[in-house]
């Protein structure tokens, strides 16, 4: 009875992650590589809330070639349970001590088709309008177009292989 009671729990919609990726060498330079990262999720039938952060470092034989941060909030809003269309925006904020900018917010919102919605396998196609604003870098707000795929993919229970491409 207790099993069965436990199968009858609906399953939070919530889950999150965290990583941490190191490598390094010693021949004739000194290389060293840091990732951190840690999301969360938030996905019912009607939305998909993503938060995450991630931090990179990269030192290569005596000089800092990566120093930065990233922290995106992307929003997507299925207009029904089992349509393939979505609406959806999503923001960022970039820490980049390398590049020619300190920091960068970008905003961006659009339509999306999810060309395979299974349980264990989504891919959304995504195209949209946005702008993007650096600090100490080129300080005119840019307007952007934005065409994106992501996937989700469940390859068991606890292992997912998340990703998304964009220009």
């Amino acid at each position: 009875e207790a099993a069965l009671q436990e199968e009858e729990k609906p399953k939070s919609p919530w889950s999150g992650s965290i990583g941490l990726a190191l490598n390094g060498n010693s021949s004739n330079t000194v290389t060293f590589n840091i990732m951190l990262n840690a999301d969360v999720k938030r996905e019912t039938p009607m939305e998909t809330f993503t938060s995450g952060i991630m931090y990179m470092f990269k030192y290569d034989g005596g000089d800092l070639t990566d120093n930065n941060g990233l922290f995106p909030i992307p929003q997507t809003w299925n207009l029904a349970p089992d349509s393939p269309w979505n609406l959806w925006i999503q923001g960022s904020y970039q820490y980049d001590a390398t590049e020619g900018y300190t920091s960068r917010i970008t905003g961006y919102g659009g339509a999306g088709y999810r060309v395979v919605n299974e349980k264990d396998l989504k891919i959304n196609l995504k195209a949209g309008l946005g702008a993007q604003w650096d600090y100490r870098g080129n300080t005119a707000v840019q307007p952007q177009t934005i065409f994106e795929i992501t996937t989700d993919w469940t390859i068991v229970e606890g292992l997912n292989f998340t990703s998304n491409a964009s220009i």
